[in-house]
Order: structure tokens, then C-alpha cells, then sequence
């Protein structure tokens, strides 16, 4: 056929986005597909994220009829993990349809949509812990401190509030951040209000001294080692992060808060427990809506 009848890119975008615009979503997605898979044209990325965002706005299960009577079932946080896959491996030929933060920011949206849907929680964690482990391995968009934001507060909608599991996840999140030098005034405030005083002592190494509870509601990065905040990725074992801390003997009772802050310093870290695996969503990790 003549080629100057064929649909340009911005041809799409103006279809995509205007489905999208009207919720649409669902249309929007078969259009992407169509301007891949049947016109060869490599989405931009901003087309793409249209669509993660429209998904992310979504019912956690869209049932789509037919004109035939017969009807489809659409799982948006399955659909977006697949469009940022999509993204990622379109990426390596043409970084005009690479993801980038906001993608998986419109990812894990997606994720957290499934909170007040039990059926759908074990999926959407799998999916944003599964996405989050290849991001930190290949770096193929940067991994920053709101990163970490999101999915603390993922973790804290989809996982069941005081259990071991959660508290786990919170420390392997924890000490991921540290190790990517991203640890910040608002994670370090989500982590100290998310996590009950006895396993935030645990996750700081501080287990088992009740006395510093009071003290750790008023930790702030100046009372961490600097390298958990520097920006400056690392890969370390256990045992190097605890030669990085500044030590100091126990503090006695009735010892000045900032005393007891450096014991902190000399405390934090020093678990030497085995990170737990990431989870793969038995049943009993979720809330279960009541």
C-alpha cells in the first residue's frame, strides 16, 4: 500500500491519549499494542505511560462484553507489568520507548490499587517486588529515594500490619536503601511511624532495648552513618556494613539523649541475621479485608 497512508506516531498519540482521557483504558492499551505489533512504530515512552497511568486508575479487575454475549476479563496490574517489560526490552534498541521512573512509578500505582481487593494482593506484590529486584540488578532506569517511598508504602497497603513477614520486607528494604546510599529524612520518618518499637529496634540492631524507644521517634540521618545517605551505590556484606559504624559502650541509665543516639551509631546494623528472600506471596502475608 502507499506508505504516506500508513498512521504516523502522532497519529496514535492523539487516539491513545484520548481514550485514555475518558477512562477508555482498555482501548487505549489495544491501540499501543496495534501501533507495535501490527505498524512496527516503537511507542514512546510517554505513550506508554499514558497507558500505565490510565491502568493505575483502574478497577483492579475490568470485565469488558461483548457484542456477542461473551465477556473478557481484563487484570490491569498483569497488563502493566507486561507494557513495562515491553518498555524494557524495546529500550535496548530505542531508548525513545525505554522506561524511566515515572513508568514504574504508574507500575507500582497500579500494585497499590489492588489493596482493597484480596483476590488481587498476591499478585500485585509479586509483580512490584519481582519488577523492583530487576530494576536494582540491571539499572536500566536510576533507582532514587522516592522509589523507596513507594514501595515502603506499598508494602504497608498489601502486606498484614505487625507481622513477621512485613517487618522482614521493611528491613530488606531498609538496608537495600542503604546500600544505594538512599536513605533519606522521609524514608528514615515512614519506617520509624510503619514499624512497631520493638521491631524497629530489631530492624536498627536494637533489639531488646525498650529504653531507646522513646530516642528512635526522634532519630534523624545525622545519628546514621553518612554512607547510608551519600547517593553512592555499594555492594557490601554484613560484616563490612558494621565496621563502617562508630561505636561506643552501652550507655548507662540516665545517660543524655545524644549519648544514647551514639549508641545508635554503634548499634545500627549489627544484626547479622540472613536477609529474608522476597516473599512470594503465601496467602497469610495479606490483609484480608477485614
Amino acid at each position: 500500500g502507499d506508505d504516506s497512508l500508513k498512521p504516523t506516531s502522532a497519529c496514535f498519540a492523539g487516539v491513545i491519549f484520548a481514550h485514555v482521557g475518558v477512562g477508555n483504558i482498555v482501548t487505549a492499551d489495544d491501540i499501543l499494542r496495534e501501533m507495535r505489533e501490527e505498524e512496527g512504530i516503537s511507542p514512546p515512552t510517554s505513550y506508554s505511560n499514558a497507558v500505565l497511568e490510565g491502568y493505575s486508575k483502574a478497577h483492579p479487575i475490568i470485565h469488558i462484553n461483548q457484542e456477542d454475549g461473551t465477556g473478557t476479563t481484563v487484570l490491569p496490574v498483569r497488563r502493566a507489568r507486561e507494557i513495562f517489560e515491553d518498555m524494557v526490552a524495546m529500550g535496548t534498541e530505542n531508548k525513545v520507548s525505554a522506561p524511566d521512573a515515572v513508568s514504574f512509578h504508574h507500575l507500582l500505582a497500579t500494585c497499590s490499587s489492588c489493596a482493597n481487593v484480596p483476590t488481587m494482593r498476591k499478585e500485585a506484590l509479586h509483580v512490584s517486588l519481582s519488577v523492583f529486584d530487576e530494576l536494582r540488578e540491571s539499572r536500566c532506569i536510576p533507582i532514587n529515594s522516592a522509589t523507596y517511598v513507594d514501595m515502603l508504602q506499598l508494602i504497608s497497603k498489601l502486606m498484614l500490619k505487625r507481622s513477621e513477614e512485613r517487618t522482614g520486607m521493611y528491613r530488606r528494604l531498609f538496608e537495600n536503601c542503604c546500600d544505594d546510599g538512599l536513605l533519606n529524612k522521609h524514608l528514615l520518618h515512614l519506617l520509624t511511624h510503619a514499624v512497631p518499637g520493638k521491631d524497629l529496634r530489631n530492624i536498627l540492631g536494637l533489639d531488646g532495648d525498650a529504653s531507646m524507644s522513646k530516642d528512635l521517634m526522634s532519630l534523624n540521618l545525622a545519628d546514621l552513618p553518612a554512607q547510608w545517605s551519600n547517593g553512592k551505590r555499594r555492594q557490601i556484606q554484613r560484616s563490612q556494613r558494621d565496621k563502617e559504624l562508630v561505636g561506643s559502650k552501652p550507655a548507662a541509665k540516665g545517660q543524655s539523649q545524644d549519648s544514647m543516639k551514639h549508641q545508635v551509631k554503634a548499634k545500627v546494623g549489627s544484626v547479622n541475621a540472613k536477609r529474608p528472600a522476597m516473599p512470594r506471596a503465601p496467602g497469610a502475608l495479606f490483609h484480608d479485608g477485614k
